[in-house]
């Protein structure tokens, strides 16, 4: 745990508790409501409780035999329910039905996800690795498969009073922590108390907990008053002061998983802190700053001065309820964690064991995952390619024999021999990178200049070339990964807002098809015509810059004229200079001239915060599956409303959601509320982020989820056999 001078203390959890991208049951107090238009995809659906037809309330039974008025997530049967079918249960559907031979079933793995790891207490977990590991340590009350959906995890089921302010969670009989003692509701509530206390000082209390009645009293006194209590060992009870739609969500999140009191009180000794590099530089484990981060630079991260040697890695104190446990940890090097004999569910859990390497050598990583020694490693689009065609090239010309030796489930080695194939692999991640306009000063309060500029951005081109490959174009804010009012599995958000409101249908709809000729072959990736001209600018995208200019000139900037010199504020870091450079020439041609302001992230996030800057870069990484943190960053007077947009509509469409009595209408507020913040050009969306990594050919059952987190204990090695 991190601890700050006292006077800063109040100033971070402001700002970090105020919006990080997860849940949007913060509390925040109602803004004014107005009568808005409806968007819907047409789907209804509730997480853990049926939906009746045309109802949509939370806490009915998700028996759809009417018996039941307790929401059953058994394992294997029924799961939670959408408005399209039945979540299965097993987080392995195919594992059960194969034979033997034809699967691992307790391999050892060795990944590289980065070097970003400096806690895996679940309160102070930030960076994607660091998530990733708790949620392998750990387990919350529900847990997601691979589409999203919600599962049963240490609850097996819960029940919603009709009024949806009171959740009952049943634990599962016999629960453990990894070092035998038993696990019962009172280490749930000793945990969300803990998260919601101030001194903990974890940048996701505000977001998670701040619907749950007694919320901000709690947070001022130790945690005592919050709307959480275990009835008996195996009933936890959480009381919400208003109703949330996305509650159940929340109960994913790897910082309410629960921790043991005495792992956590145990007298530990201060140690000067040196980590957090990545953080200060703003930098996630991806190379891309975390809202987190943001808020921590903004706070100031020189005052953070000595940690506590961390409990959760130590091996006399860490006791987790995950799938795995603790093994070793070499601090710079590597950490090792093993199958865990108690946990509930261990037949389901293929691993053996998984070692995460720590070390920032990459070039090293590269060379093990050639010999066979690394299963898998995260690396850009660009070095992705470069590996898999080193290796293809290497096989062709002397193909190294290897061989797995991990014996199976019966005690024999069923490893073959075979040249090693490797592959490259990308996933979406629910993150936006997105520029924010000062609508302090002329000319952005003015919506046709905002519009002008967005509506000329090749962002294809910009995704492809100026990202290298390792983002996807945005004409939206919420990118792919976030689920709809259907739920997880069903049609997302990013869907809806593709086929009704994204950003058109000029230049984006043109973009849109060159992608497709793109990867037909027809139109090469630099946009060249393939004889070493330029491609030819299509009737459609004429129109755009015509209508650009003529947006810019009904603003009274006829070609640019009038316009000041304006100023990009950005740091010093990734692709954010070349995206300003080609920003210099796109609005050079609608006359206006650009300057990049480059400074390091120390200085980046304190003067976005303080509106000193014209147009900013900026970026967001959802932890849960709710759009609702995200939006309601433009509302008025919001903490992270840095830009200060202001549109009652707006205001009115998150009210709504917050306000929400079902899942419908949550969603068709959300949607209504982004279409109205892309019509205004309230901010750019430039790119939405993915994950690139290569693997071994022969690694199955790992999940990429959109939040960046990975899940590795149902991964297998199937025998391999001579190529």
């Amino acid at each position: 745990m991190f601890f700050r001078k006292k006077k800063s203390l109040v100033f971070l959890l402001f700002f970090v508790s105020a919006g990080t991208g997860m849940i949007g049951c913060n509390g925040r107090a109602p803004l004014p409501r107005e009568d808005m238009a409806q968007v819907s995809d047409g789907e209804t659906g509730e997480e853990g409780a049926q939906i009746s037809a045309g109802t949509g309330e939370e806490g009915e039974q998700i028996s759809d035999t009417g018996e039941e008025d307790r929401a059953q997530v058994s394992d294997g049967k029924a799961g939670a329910k959408t408005g399209q079918g039945t979540a299965s249960g097993d987080l392995d559907p195919e594992g059960d039905a194969r034979a033997d031979g034809e699967r691992r079933s307790q391999p050892d793995l060795t990944v590289w996800l980065g070097s970003d790891l400096y806690s895996m207490d679940p309160a102070q977990a930030i960076h994607e690795l660091e998530k990733t590991l708790v949620l392998h340590v750990y387990e919350p009350l529900l847990i997601q498969d691979q589409e999203g959906r919600l599962l049963p995890g240490q609850a097996q089921s819960y029940e919603v009073s009709d009024d949806g302010l009171i959740y009952t969670f049943h634990l599962r009989d016999g629960l453990k922590w990894s070092d035998g003692s038993p696990l019962t509701a009172s280490d749930f509530v000793y945990a969300w108390k803990r998260l919601a206390d101030y001194s903990t000082a974890s940048p996701y209390a505000r977001d998670l907990l701040g619907k749950v009645a007694g919320y901000p009293e709690a947070a001022e006194n130790g945690g005592r008053g919050l709307g959480v209590s275990a009835k008996d060992r195996q009933t936890f009870v959480v009381t919400l002061a208003e109703r949330c739609p996305g509650f159940l969500q929340s109960c994913a999140h790897p910082a309410l998983c629960p921790v043991k009191e005495s792992s956590v009180e145990a007298p530990l000794t201060p140690i000067k802190n040196t980590a957090r590099s990545s953080a200060q530089n703003g930098m996630g484990g991806d190379g891309k700053e975390t809202a987190v981060d943001e808020d921590r630079a903004a706070a100031g991260e020189d005052d953070i001065e000595v940690a506590a040697a961390d409990w959760s890695f130590s091996m006399d104190t860490l006791a987790g309820n995950g799938p795995l446990m603790l093994d070793s940890w070499v601090e710079g090097e590597y950490i090792r964690f093993v199958k865990a004999p108690d946990y509930h569910d261990q037949t389901k859990v293929s691993l053996h064991s998984i070692t995460f390497l720590l070390t920032e050598d990459e070039e090293a990583v590269r060379e093990q995952l050639f010999a066979g020694k690394v299963q898998l490693m995260l690396c850009d689009a660009a070095d992705a390619d470069l590996l898999e065609d080193r290796k293809r090239t290497e096989n062709s010309k002397s193909p190294k024999s290897f061989r797995y030796d991990i014996d199976d489930k019966n005690g024999k080695d069923r490893g073959a021999s075979g040249p090693i194939q490797i592959k490259k692999a990308q996933a979406p991640k629910a993150g936006t990178y997105y520029l924010l306009f000062n609508q302090r000063l002329e000319p952005f309060q003015d919506s046709r200049v905002r519009t002008a500029l967005s509506m000329v951005l090749d962002r294809e081109r910009i995704a492809d070339t100026v990202m290298n490959g390792d983002a996807l174009p945005a004409y939206s804010l919420i990118g792919p990964g976030i689920s709809d009012a259907g739920g997880a599995g069903e049609r997302s958000f990013y869907q809806t807002a593709l086929d009704s409101y994204a950003l058109g249908p000029s230049l984006s709809k043109e973009q849109e098809k060159k992608g497709s000729e793109r990867q037909a072959g027809r139109i090469p990736a630099d946009g060249s015509d393939g004889a070493g001209g330029t491609e030819g600018t299509s009737d459609t995208e004429e129109q755009t810059w015509e209508t650009a200019r003529t947006l810019l000139a009904q603003a009274g900037y006829p070609d640019g004229e009038g316009l000041p010199v304006i100023e990009l504020l950005t740091n010093d870091s990734g692709s954010h200079i070349d995206l300003g450079q080609y920003l210099q020439h796109t609005w050079g041609r609608l006359g206006l001239q650009l300057k990049i302001r480059k400074i390091t992230w120390q200085y980046f996030a304190p003067s976005r915060h303080s509106g000193d800057f014209m147009i900013a870069r900026a970026s967001w990484l959802m932890d849960t599956d709710d759009p609702l943190p995200f939006l309601e960053q433009f509302t008025t007077g919001h903490p992270l409303n840095d830009s200060l947009y202001s549109d009652p509509q707006v205001d009115a469409a998150i009210k709504a959601a917050e306000t929400a009595a079902d899942r419908q209408t949550y969603y068709q507020s959300l949607h209504w509320a982004e279409q109205l913040i892309l019509a205004d050009g309230a901010a750019i969306p430039i790119a939405h982020y993915q994950d690139t990594w290569v693997q071994i050919e022969d690694l199955d059952d790992i999940y990429h989820m959109p939040d960046g987190t990975w899940r590795f204990m149902y991964a297998s090695l199937p025998s391999r056999i001579d190529r």
